[in-house]
């Protein structure tokens, strides 16, 4: 009995090896995805030469980005103080047109800096939270798809 169990365990486990679920050979590469830190809250995420980048920092050194320090307390009336950032990794190079989509968490500056905001086409397809697209646009950027509470997008890359 114990051997008509064992027999039967490693010819399905050989046959799980032959095929996947859905019929397709196993010899066919997995689809992968690479994603690189950039150090801070940026990072490249690529699938199938889709490229996403998140949050966006590319300020570099002691004075990497302006924005009110988040732990200071402040006036109400009179808003907080705005002061240099530095960036605690060094910037790796990047080329900002080799990017096919921003993914913003939010538009505060320590996800979207100046640097970025230089660096970045206006015309460059980005994602943020709905509340956000108001001040992007401000910034001059076009092509922008606010996203709700719960909301998805789905795309199509390489020859998927």
């Amino acid at each position: 009995m114990v051997r008509k169990f064992l027999c039967a365990v490693f010819c399905a486990t050989a046959l799980a090896g032959l095929t996947s679920c859905d019929g397709t050979s196993r010899d066919t590469p997995a689809p992968r995805i690479e994603i690189t830190w950039l150090g801070g809250p940026t990072m490249i995420l690529e699938f199938n030469g889709f490229r996403i980048l998140t949050d966006p920092a590319f300020g570099d050194g002691d004075k990497a980005f302006t924005m009110g320090d988040p732990n200071e307390m402040f006036d109400l009336g009179t808003g907080p103080t705005t002061k240099f950032h530095k960036r605690l990794t060094p910037f790796p190079e990047l080329d900002p047109n080799s990017v096919d989509l921003v993914v913003l968490s939010h538009a505060h500056e320590d996800h979207f800096d100046q640097t970025a905001q230089a660096a970045l086409a206006p015309t460059i397809a980005m994602i943020l939270p709905v509340a956000d697209t108001g001040k992007v646009a401000a910034l001059g950027y076009e092509n922008l798809d606010g996203l709700g509470w719960g909301a998805a997008r789905t795309f199509k890359v390489g020859s998927g």
